[in-house]
C-alpha cells in the first residue's frame, strides 16, 4: 500500500528481525553457501577438462554478480517450485478420487502425457497457488471504461477470481480437464463445445509475460511425473469424514495450502487412512 516505506521496511526487518525471521535468514545462507560451493567445484571440473589454468566461467570481475544471480534464481526455485506443487498434488489427488472416469483415464495414459498434463492445469486453474498476482505500472495503463492506472501504481490481478469468471470460463467451478485438450488457441474441447477461456491470459497460475514464475515448466514437469506414478502404483478414495468444500490456509510466501483435505491410499488390499 505505501511503497516508499518499502526500504525502511526491509532494513527493520534484517536489522530487528524475530525467530522465524532469523530461521529463514540463516537456512537461506545455508542455501547460498552449498550453491556458490557447487558454482565452484563445477567452475574448478571446467577449468580441468579444457586443460587450462583458469576456469572458462564468468570474466574475472564478473563471476560474483553472476553467482548472486544464480543464487536468486535458485531461491525461487526452492520456495516456489516444490511446496506450492506438493499442494497442487494434494488437490490433483482430491479432485481424481471423487472424478473416477477422469483417474481411469489418467492411470491409462502412456505416452506424451496430454490428459495428465489438463489435469495439472485444471487443478491449477480451480486452486492456484497464488490468489492474486502483483505489478508496478512503468507506464500509464489503460484500464477500458475511461479509467487509467498511472506510471508507478501497483496493480493486482485477482487470479483465483479470474479463473473462476462465468464471462471467461464456461462451468468455471467443474472440473474439466478437456479445457486443456483443445487444439492451441482455439479453445474447443473434445466433444467441439466451448470449454476454454474466452482470452488466453484468463488463465495465469504461474502469471505471463517477462516475469512469468522462472520455475514453471519445472513444477509442471514434477508434479506430472509424481501424480501418474502414484495413480499407477495405488487407488487413492476420498475419506469418510472429508467435507466437500476444504480450507485453506497459508504463511509467509502468501500461497494456498489445503487444509483438512483428507484422503485414502490403498496399497494392494490394504487402505491407509489419514492420519487425524
Amino acid at each position: 500500500m505505501f511503497p516508499s516505506l518499502e526500504p525502511v521496511i526491509q532494513w527493520a526487518a534484517h536489522r530487528f528481525p524475530d525467530a522465524k525471521q532469523r530461521r529463514a535468514m540463516s537456512a537461506r545462507s545455508a542455501v547460498a553457501a552449498a550453491s556458490r560451493r557447487l558454482m565452484e567445484a563445477w567452475q574448478e571440473s571446467k577449468a580441468a577438462a579444457a586443460g587450462a589454468g583458469e576456469a572458462q566461467g564468468p570474466a574475472a570481475g564478473g563471476a560474483g554478480s553472476v553467482f548472486k544471480s544464480v543464487i536468486a534464481q535458485g531461491f525461487s526455485f526452492l520456495a516456489a517450485g516444490f511446496e506450492t506443487t506438493s499442494s497442487a498434488l494434494s488437490i490433483a489427488l482430491y479432485l481424481l478420487a471423487t472424478h473416477h472416469e477422469a483417474a481411469a483415464r489418467l492411470r491409462a495414459e502412456v505416452e506424451g502425457l496430454p490428459y495428465t498434463d489438463a489435469v495439472v492445469k485444471e487443478t491449477l486453474r480451480l486452486h492456484p497457488g497464488g490468489t492474486f498476482l502483483v505489478r508496478q505500472a512503468r507506464n500509464d495503463v489503460d484500464l477500458g471504461g475511461g479509467r487509467v492506472a498511472p506510471k508507478g501504481s501497483l496493480l493486482c490481478l485477482a487470479t483465483h477470481a479470474l479463473h473462476h469468471d462465468p464471462a471467461q470460463w464456461p462451468d468455471p467451478e467443474a472440473f474439466r480437464p478437456e479445457r486443456f485438450l483443445a487444439p492451441e488457441g482455439q479453445g474447443q474441447g473434445e466433444a467441439g463445445a466451448q470449454l476454454g477461456p474466452a482470452h488466453p491470459g484468463a488463465y495465469s497460475p504461474f502469471g505471463f509475460g517477462a516475469r512469468m514464475c522462472v520455475g514453471h515448466k519445472l513444477a509442471m514437469m514434477v508434479a506430472k511425473a509424481v501424480l501418474l506414478t502414484l495413480y499407477r502404483r495405488y487407488d487413492f478414495a476420498v475419506y469418510d469424514k472429508q467435507v466437500t468444500n476444504f480450507g485453506y490456509w497459508h504463511e509467509e510466501l502468501e500461497t494456498l495450502h489445503p487444509e483438512d483435505l483428507l484422503i485414502y491410499m490403498t496399497v494392494g488390499m490394504v487402505r491407509c487412512a489419514p492420519n487425524r
